[in-house]
């Protein structure tokens, strides 16, 4: 098995920890999301809470790829990545349901 340098190793090791500042700012977009706009059933709600962590997480390092060029410390591009993915996400998903139930129930 061959072994892995040092740059490979670091970025393995290092997903874990973007993967809790995706997973910290998308709960954080959640909350937002629930003060912002408060929805009646919480089944809605947690589609649109699901949709937003999936987003977070798995489009969220696209995005923050993009932010890091703009900021200082890479972290805080996770975080406004996560952010705004999970925020995105759950709008998203709000959208559909409105479009597919007829509004809010």
């Amino acid at each position: 098995m061959p072994m892995m340098d040092g740059s490979i190793a670091d970025l393995w090791s290092g997903i874990g920890s973007n993967i809790q500042l995706l997973a910290l700012s998308g709960i954080t977009g959640a909350v937002v999301k629930a003060v912002v706009a408060p929805e009646r059933h919480w089944r809605r709600r947690l589609a649109q809470g699901v949709a937003g962590g999936a987003a977070a997480i798995f489009l969220g390092p696209i995005i923050a790829h993009f932010l890091t060029g703009f900021v200082e410390q890479e972290v805080y591009a996770w975080l406004a990545a996560g952010f705004l993915c999970g925020y995105a996400g759950e709008t998203a998903v709000l959208l559909l349901q409105n479009k597919l139930v007829g509004g809010k129930k």
